[in-house]
């Protein structure tokens, strides 16, 4: 059909003669198609694949269900994830590779089944949430950064960030919060296992941005497993990991900005993308730490009672 469309336009417009065409028919036809590609599309008529289409595939094997809780798609998608490495060989995610977790969508992650760490595990996540019928605006993604390392970096309140290497490359973690069908608001930790699944009472978007005029720390209770499994294999990088971990932003899925690792730095020093004014300093961060009241987050956390999956012994360390 593009070819007969193409040289028909060809011989009644500007006149190429049949031999002209028929040597370079092929080039003629691809190159043809591929502007009515674009006007069918830019018209609206072109067949395109669906673009979440990997998410429905992993709900699908995840084994969602609609009669499941909230929390029980948590539990099948961390058992789809961390337990059954759905997105990544089993040996375990490349390291070094920021990107995998920061320059994807969660249908590529899904799809291209090639790696990444915490930010792959909470982005396949929110998707499978959302795509399961949660709404978007009951469903965020909470980028946090260690203490150690924000500090290291933004000495100063009000001051441009330093750009230099810290001693473990801005490492931190990336969390999924959740709002449940009771109104309630909870942290989980996207690279933990199904059972016990890390999931802890945390505020609603509206508290957390209300707290976010100081330093704001993750309870220790939302990744015993991180630091279980960093001090058996990590020692030097679980000691930095205890100094806590300090929240630099709170996104909605649609609004998680892809970018390189250059970018984190404003990242955590503004929570966006284009300011690189810290707007904590080590100072008032030291302050926020001793003054959170984050002893209290190791005391038992009553949730409701889930089935029992199979459990696994994997965490993930991240950058």
């Amino acid at each position: 059909m593009y070819g007969k469309v193409c040289t028909g336009w060809l011989k009644q417009y500007f006149h190429y003669n049949h031999e002209v065409i028929r040597r370079n028919k092929l080039r003629i036809v691809l190159g043809c198609a591929a502007i009515l590609g674009e006007l069918s599309s830019g018209l609206g008529f072109a067949q395109t694949k669906d673009p979440t289409l990997a998410v429905v595939q992993a709900n699908k094997a995840a084994g969602f269900s609609e009669s499941d809780s909230i929390r029980t798609r948590i539990e099948k998608s961390l058992k789809l994830l961390n337990e059954q490495h759905y997105f990544f060989p089993t040996e375990g995610p490349p390291q070094g590779e920021y990107e995998l977790d920061s320059a994807r969508t969660p249908d590529q992650i899904l799809e291209q089944k090639v790696g990444g760490g915490c930010g792959s595990s909470a982005l396949s996540i929110a998707a499978m949430l959302i795509k399961s019928g949660i709404p978007s605006a009951n469903v965020r993604l909470i980028g946090t950064v260690v203490t150690d390392e924000i500090k290291a970096i933004c000495p100063k309140e009000g001051r441009a960030v330093a750009r230099k290497q810290t001693p473990f490359s801005l490492s931190g973690h990336v969390f999924v919060a959740y709002k449940d069908e009771q109104g309630h608001w909870f942290l989980v930790n996207a690279t933990s296992v199904s059972n016990p699944a890390e999931i802890i009472p945390w505020m609603s978007p509206s508290e957390l941005a209300n707290q976010m005029n100081r330093p704001v720390q993750i309870p220790t209770s939302a990744y015993r497993s991180l630091l279980s499994h960093l001090q058996l294999s990590h020692s030097n990088v679980a000691s930095v990991f205890q100094s806590g971990m300090t929240v630099f932003a709170s996104w909605k899925l649609e609004e998680y900005p892809k970018h390189q690792f250059k970018d984190r730095y404003n990242l955590i020093a503004s929570g966006t993308l284009d300011n690189e004014v810290c707007r904590y300093g080590a100072e008032s961060i030291d302050k926020a730490t001793k003054e959170s009241p984050q002893s209290q987050a190791d005391l038992d956390l009553t949730l409701p009672p889930s089935p029992k999956l199979k459990s696994s012994t994997r965490a993930d360390s991240l950058r």
